[in-house]
């Protein structure tokens, strides 16, 4: 009875390190970005994942589930796992708040979802997946008129966003995919209020070119409303 009771507590111990160790091993086997700040981490994921691997390759000579979970020490050294990963987690957490504060746009996003934006840097699609949260109204970043999304590291630039609604916005520069998604969402914002800002004078000059909109024929409100952006 005695042994049966180890054994079921060390093997939900061992579950909840897999979980963690799952979580941050596609994190780190994915993360472009090799900021000094995170260097200690993944050296000391790195030792976790050594260690962890060698529990399989254990596993995997010896089948008996009983002489495993009650392998020596076993469960200490999961305890210990286990509080190294949340320490890992709790010095992440504190790095995704100074990536924050440098692209105000994370604000919008939960720990999870900056996770697997850093974590799938070479994916720009994951970018779709959560640019609704950090651009209101804005539902797809696209590369060409087809209306079909990049797909991949390296592919075509993005050339426009699209609204719900339809509406287009072509920034005044394609948008390279350089697999650092960070930097782009910067270069995204900053090209969307470009092309606004260009947008707001250009309709602002068309109004003063003819004054009333009634008194240019073919052209109306309109005309001039479906023209420009919305945000214009």
């Amino acid at each position: 009875e005695v042994n049966l009771h180890v054994m079921s507590v060390n093997l939900e111990k061992f579950m909840n390190v897999q979980r963690k160790f799952l979580y941050f091993h596609h994190i780190f086997e994915n993360l472009v970005d090799n900021s000094s700040e995170l260097i200690q981490e993944r050296n000391d994921f790195n030792n976790i994942k050594y260690q962890f691997i060698s529990f399989f390759k254990r596993f995997n000579e010896d089948k008996k589930v009983k002489r495993n979970l009650l392998w020596q020490n076993f469960g200490d050294t999961l305890d210990e796992m286990s509080e190294k990963l949340e320490t890992i987690q709790k010095s992440m957490r504190n790095y995704l708040e100074t990536i924050r504060s440098q692209i105000p746009r994370f604000y919008f996003l939960g720990d999870e979802d900056i996770f697997e934006i850093l974590g799938r840097a070479r994916d720009p699609e994951c970018l779709n997946k959560n640019v609704k949260k950090m651009f209101v109204g804005i539902s797809a970043l696209r590369t060409e008129a087809s209306g079909r999304t990049g797909a991949g590291f390296g592919r075509r630039p993005f050339r426009f966003m699209e609204s719900d609604d339809g509406e287009v916005l072509y920034f005044l520069e394609d948008i390279h995919i350089t697999g650092k998604l960070d930097e782009m969402i910067k270069e995204i914002e900053v090209k969307m209020i470009q092309k606004l800002k260009k947008s707001f004078f250009e309709s602002k000059l068309k109004v003063e070119s003819f004054g009333n909109f009634s008194s240019r024929e073919g052209y109306g409100m309109a005309n001039w409303v479906e023209e420009f952006p919305g945000q214009v």
